[in-house]
This record gives structure tokens, sequence and C-alpha cells, in this order.
């Protein structure tokens, strides 16, 4: 689920496109269209059709430019999504910041794991609500405290989490 946050066309690129922000922060993008079928600010839930499949912008024949981006960083859609299975790869992802963009690759992490003993500065990690979850726990898992979760996700100790929803602990 996610808000449309722009239906634009670019002649030279995507061709007739569309940018989903999803409440977890990730942006999927959907590009060379035939058409959009929704318009900006307007909320779509999983599954809903957004645009028809084409061959607009640069593009040599009819496909979908499907592309998945965290914080403007490009992650390849494979190391988030299992495509058959229409499902996630996991619950938890860690991303590891590097000076090359190359390596900038997410390492997927089995929830409910804490790796706090060999902590690496660099290491960011991000972790998906569950249905249950409050910011207390989700602080002591990763151990740091509830003013440090509520600092790094520019939130405060009232705020009402949501299952789906990801909070970064690191």
């Amino acid at each position: 689920d996610g808000k449309v946050r722009i239906v634009q066309t670019e002649r030279r690129g995507y061709g007739k496109y569309v940018v989903i922000r999803h409440n977890n922060g990730l942006e999927t993008i959907y590009g060379h269209l035939s058409k959009q079928l929704v318009e900006e600010n307007q909320e779509v839930k999983a599954g809903e059709i957004i645009g028809l499949g084409g061959n607009t912008g640069r593009s040599t024949g009819s496909h979908l430019h499907f592309e998945t981006r965290f914080l403007g960083i490009a992650i390849n859609p494979a190391n988030l999504f299992n495509f058959q299975k229409q499902d996630i790869t996991a619950d938890t992802y860690v991303f590891t910041k590097y000076k090359s963009a190359k390596k900038n690759v997410p390492s997927m992490a089995k929830s409910k794991t804490n790796n706090n003993s060999t902590e690496d500065s660099d290491v960011i990690r991000y972790h998906k609500v569950k249905q249950g979850d409050t910011l207390s726990q989700i602080a002591g898992v990763y151990g740091i405290s509830l003013s440090q979760l509520c600092q790094l996700n520019k939130i405060t100790t009232k705020t009402i989490i949501r299952a789906g929803q990801i909070l970064r602990c690191s």
C-alpha cells in the first residue's frame, strides 16, 4: 500500500511513469506505461492497477520498468521481493554503508535476529513492525533507548506504529 507521489511523462527516459511512496519509506517506480490510471496524492492498495504496460519513453519494446529505492538509493528488487511467490524475502533488511555504490547491497536478516554483539558503526538496521510490537520492545531488541529510536525515526513516544511500518533502529 502507498501514496502516489509522481505521475509524469518523460519522453527520453521512463516515458509515462508512476512513483509510489510506501508507508515504510520504500519508493517503487513503474515506467514505460502506455497509460497511467492514478493521480498524484492518491492512496493505492497492493494489487490495485495503477497503469497499463507499454513502450513509451526510451524503450525498444513493450515492458515494465520496475525500480525500488530506499532513502534515494536504488535497490535491486530481487533482493526485496520473491516475485514467483509474490512476497517479500525477509522481515528485516540491513543496509551497510559503503563509499562505492556497487557495494551498497542490502543483506537480509531473518526476523527477530539481534546482532548487537559485534556492532559496526557503518551498519544501519531497520525493523518491520509486526502486530503487537511496541516502541519500547523494538528499542530493547536493538539495544537502543526509546528516545534514540524516536529520534532516529522523527517520532515521539506517543506515536502509534502500524504492522508493516519500517523503523530505523541504528
